[in-house]
């Protein structure tokens, strides 16, 4: 599939994984040109609210098994059908604009629910079996860095593009935008070289295991049930697929106008480059135990999760849900950022981006502890998929059902306080390197790709350093 080359160097790992991010940055960024201003730029959020319901049904239906799809199909088509989904997703919003009919945003959110689970399986996969472990960290955080810049990017585009709107919905020219963006994706995707080919940081070849059999891919799959860790992981996994909802289509979508939607947008995704950076930071520095760390770092997002949410009760309060035809919603502007009442609510906004790509983090913190081996990788972050596509399933759920916006509000406060308390449960049990971060495990120099026919390698045993860190689903 790779069509282009540019030298030795593009064949190491990290520049590979580069590319594996500029992908998801382009993806991304043309889901947050559409939806990071609430409502997908609509007067009508429950068109968005249903639409993102059926994609998260058609998520976790088939999340269980992207693991098996993954390893068989490679992570580059895996990349390209999700890919060309995130185009399709923001090109029926922009035919929806033109023509009224919201069945295209219906069979395009079930179109990319069926594939954005295979594209997250691969990113999780490749970030996590392309590096050496000592090189984990770097990957880590240049995903979720990039990942949090294209909410950057979706922000400024929806600012920019609708400044001067006196209308409280996207114009035609930002789904465009969208759309455009998500297309670089794709064409991204075709400079990606085989895993069969590529070098890791340390000069090594990359070691590719070719796929076992579906057998063997069911078998692994119903691993994931006898696996006590993911057991206890559940419950934040199903909470990381929840917390959007409300931010987006409540918070942001009810208090501000268009323009003020998009610099939120822009605001939340920068934070959350800085949840990122100082995540990775201290997981890598901090000088403590790995597992006085992880509760450390438990402790310190709950407490920002206790301040955030309680204030956004206080703030969401005033302003009910109304109803799209009632003269009180056609006349409702929102808040501009001009206004005094928005800097003291904007922080808020700002606290969960940073909270966002901190708790994904966390979670593929807590993820890498449990396994080293690429191929339950792959299996475990599909498993995370179908969670946070039950989560997705609740969330616009109840969003498409029009609940109060402060219902919304305590019940997603509370699931995120139910899974910190699970992820802390699973960090005391989880078998964490000791005071020395030294311990004897197979070598994860290990990665999958659909078009290689390279035979299993058994990698040597090696000493296992820091866990992985790092971030900003």
């Amino acid at each position: 599939m790779a069509l282009f080359s540019l030298g030795q160097g593009y064949r190491t790992t990290y520049v590979q994984f580069l590319i594996v991010a500029a992908i998801y940055f382009c993806a991304s960024a043309s889901y947050m040109v559409v939806n990071g201003v609430g409502g997908g730029g609509l007067v009508d959020s429950s068109v968005s609210a249903r639409a993102n319901f059926v994609s998260n049904i058609a998520s976790s239906a088939v999340g269980l098994f992207s693991g098996a799809i993954h390893n068989y199909l490679g992570s580059r088509a895996s990349l390209l059908i999700g890919a060309v989904a995130y185009v399709f997703f923001a090109l029926s919003y922009f035919i929806y604009g033109l023509t009224g009919h919201a069945a295209i945003v219906y069979v395009a959110a079930v179109c990319f629910g069926l594939s954005i689970t295979l594209f997250w399986t691969a990113q999780g996969s490749l970030m996590l079996s392309y590096p050496t472990e000592d090189h984990r960290g770097k990957y880590i955080t240049t995903f979720f860095v990039a990942f949090s810049a294209s909410g950057v990017t979706g922000g400024v585009l929806a600012l920019a593009l609708n400044f001067h709107s006196k209308f409280p919905t996207l114009g035609a020219t930002t789904y465009l935008a969208a759309i455009a963006i998500g297309a670089v994706g794709v064409a991204l995707v075709f400079f990606l070289r085989p895993a069969s080919q590529l070098v890791q940081d340390n000069g090594h070849p990359l070691v590719v295991r070719k796929f076992e059999g579906w057998r063997h891919e069911i078998r692994g799959t119903g691993g994931i049930f006898t696996n006590k860790y993911m057991w206890l992981m559940t419950p934040l996994f199903i909470v990381l697929g929840t917390y959007f909802t409300y931010i987006s289509n409540g918070y942001n979508f009810s208090l501000f106008t268009i323009r003020t939607r998009g610099l939120n947008a822009t605001l939340f995704s920068i934070c959350g480059m800085l949840g990122s950076l100082v995540f990775g930071y201290y997981m890598d520095h901090a000088r403590l135990p790995m597992r006085l760390r992880g509760t450390v770092a438990a402790g310190a997002i709950t407490v920002l999760l206790l301040a955030s949410w309680v204030s956004a009760y206080f703030v969401q309060r005033p302003y009910p849900r109304l109803d799209p035809d009632s003269p009180a919603a056609l006349a409702h502007v929102g808040h501009d950022f001009s206004s005094g009442f928005y800097w003291a609510t904007v922080l808020i906004y700002c606290t969960w981006g940073f909270l966002d790509s901190t708790l994904n983090a966390f979670s593929f913190w807590i993820l890498g502890g449990v396994t080293s081996d690429p191929d339950e990788l792959a299996r475990f972050t599909g498993y995370t998929r179908c969670l946070q596509g039950l989560g997705g399933v609740l969330s616009w759920g109840l969003d498409s059902l029009r609940v109060a916006y402060v219902t919304e509000l305590w019940v997603t406060f509370s699931l995120l306080l139910v899974g910190m308390a699970f992820a802390v449960a699973t960090i005391r049990v989880l078998p964490l390197p000791n005071e020395t971060d030294s311990m004897d495990v197979a070598s994860v120099n290990v990665a999958f790709d659909g078009d290689s026919a390279c035979e299993e390698v058994k990698a040597p045993l090696v000493e296992k350093p820091h866990l992985p860190t790092g971030q900003a689903v």
